[in-house]
Parts: structure tokens; sequence; C-alpha cells
């Protein structure tokens, strides 16, 4: 009796026993990137690289950070040698995924000569990617991009492009809407753009469908249409902070208040968004800190509060910016 009750605390103990240093390291590593921590994932993943378990993954990973550095041939070099097994943390789907995105930048970073072959290369790994795992969205858009955006004669296809329209609505209904307002972008008809807007305008409780609506109808003019998407794709405090942190969200504020300066409307409520945009971390890929300065000085100046506006100018005169801004900034002091 005595034994048998030994049997089951080892048992229980075996069960509750810590995860892995190595299992633990590795998703450590995994966070820092995604949290664009790229100095230390980078580090973790090396050193990551010595162990079995994790060796091709951690390979990987370090391809996608070669990738978000812009060192594309490092990048190519790095997934072509990785040799992924059944149970790596890292699916054949995203492999040939990511595959078909370094060969794309590639091919447009590259000699008319090389070119063509990185961009067939591409192609190659998106279709591969969407037949393993066809409800992989992201390797859905890629190989929709592609289609979209390609030659004809590297195999680009405006109807192969709406095809997977088609194949992706049978996932996803939102992200078929979003790629329908790619196309009709592309196509630049502004009747299709503005249909196109309109069906994702209907996503109420989606950030991304609002603001990719919101920036649609901006680009448009069609202000007060924009002004309503933006503003459901973000709502505030009471302390006047956003009310939610995700990338659209925060988006959505920024582009609220742009289309308040061209507009010259809302005013107030656009210096509220834009005050709290500038509040929050700015991510690679967002408006930077000096646009939000420029775009809130703008509102200041708009709304006759020129004392505001003008040291928010000269903080921007003073720091060193890109010529871009500053010929916005003479331009509108004109």
């Amino acid at each position: 009796m005595k034994s048998q009750k030994y049997a089951v605390i080892f048992i229980a103990l075996q069960l509750i026993k810590p995860v892995s240093a190595s299992t633990t390291s590795f998703e450590i590593a995994v966070k820092n990137f995604e949290a664009n921590q790229l100095e230390s994932a980078s580090g973790q993943f090396t050193a990551l690289q010595s162990e079995p378990q994790w060796q091709m993954a951690s390979q990987f990973y370090l391809a996608r950070i070669a990738l978000k550095q812009q060192q594309f041939d490092s990048a190519l070099a790095l997934l072509e040698a990785t040799k992924l097994k059944d149970e790596d943390a890292v699916k054949p789907a995203q492999y040939h995924y990511w595959l078909g995105v370094t060969n794309a930048k590639l091919a447009s970073n590259s000699s008319w000569f090389k070119a063509p072959g990185y961009a067939s290369t591409a192609k190659s790994h998106f279709e591969q990617a969407v037949k393993l795992a066809p409800e992989f969205m992201l390797a859905r858009k890629g190989l929709f991009r592609y289609y979209l955006r390609a030659p004809g004669i590297s195999g680009g296809s405006i109807k192969k492009a709406k095809q997977q329209i088609d194949a992706v609505r049978a996932f996803s209904e939102l992200d078929a809407a979003l790629l329908q307002l790619e196309l009709a972008q592309h196509e630049d008809d502004k009747a299709f753009i503005l249909d196109s807007a309109e069906q994702l305008f209907e996503f109420k409780d989606s950030p991304e469908a609002l603001y990719q609506a919101g920036l649609a109808f901006q680009q448009t003019q069609n202000y007060e249409k924009a002004f309503l998407a933006f503003r459901l794709a973000y709502s505030f405090l009471p302390s006047g902070h956003l009310s939610a942190t995700s990338h659209y969200t925060q988006l959505a504020a920024y582009q609220f208040s742009k289309t308040a300066v061209l507009a010259e409307q809302h005013l107030p409520e656009a210096i509220k968004a834009m005050q709290a945009y500038l509040t929050m971390p700015i991510e690679e890929g967002m408006p930077e800190k000096s646009w939000a300065q420029f775009r809130l000085g703008q509102l200041y100046w708009l709304s006759g509060d020129k004392a505001q506006a003008k040291r928010l100018f000269d903080e921007i005169k003073h720091a060193q910016q890109e010529q871009q801004l500053v010929k916005a900034l003479k331009q509108f002091l004109k």
C-alpha cells in the first residue's frame, strides 16, 4: 500500500516538473523577436543553434531577423540552409512563405538580369505554402500580391489575384474584403474603391477594416465618411488616452487628425486624437513622432492657437529632420 502511494506521488511530481531551460529560452527569444527586440533575439537564437532541438528553428528566426534588417542575401542563405523536421517549432508552410517573401525582396532589389529568377522562385514558394496550408492567410495574401504586382512575363495575373480573393473568402469574409480593396486601389478605379471601402465599413468590430476603409475614404476626399470610420476604429478613456493600444487603433487616431487637417474640420477632437497618439509607443512603420508633431502643429494653427503651433514647428526646425518633412513645413507656412 505504501509503495503504491509513493508511485502516485512520483507520477504527480513528473507531471508538474518545470519546462526545460532550453524550451523557455526559445520561447523568450521568440517573444523578443515579436517585440522587435532584434539584438537580444539574435544573441539568444545564435546561442540556441548549439542545441540540436532548436538549431533549425533558431536558424529560421535568424533569417527573419536578417530580413527585417534588409540583409536579403544573408536571409536567403540562412533559409536555404535550414532543414526542418516534422517536430520543429516552425511549420513547413511558414518556411515556404518566408522563402517567398525573401526571394520577392531580392527580386525588387536586384538587377534586371537576376530579378526574374528570384521572382519565379518567390512565386513557387508562395504557391507551395498555400498548397501545404490552404487556410494560412499570410501565404494567401503573399500569393495574391505576387499575382497582383508581378508583370505577366513573371507570372503576374489579375485573374489569378481575383481567384485568390475567392479562395480567401471561404476562410474569412474580412480578409477577402481587405484584399478586394487592395485590388481596387491597384486598378485605380474610384467607384470600385468606394464600393470596397463601404463593404469594409460594415465590419464595425474590426479596427483594421475600419482603418483601411477610412484611408480609402480619405484618399477619395469623402472626409465625413473617413472621420466616421477612423472614429469607430478608436475610442478614448476618461483620461484622454486611447482605450486600446492595437496597431490599427493608434493609426486611426493619427489618420483622423490628418483628415482634420485636410478637411479643416473636427479640430478639437483631432488635437485630442493626435495628443493620444504621441503618448503611445510609436512602432516601426508608423508615422514618426516628428510627423505627428507637425500634424498637431497644423491643427493648432488651423484652430487659431498659433503660439502652440509655432512652438512645435520650432522644435521640428531645430531637430535633424528628413527633407520631405522640412519641405512640408515650409509649404504649410507659406
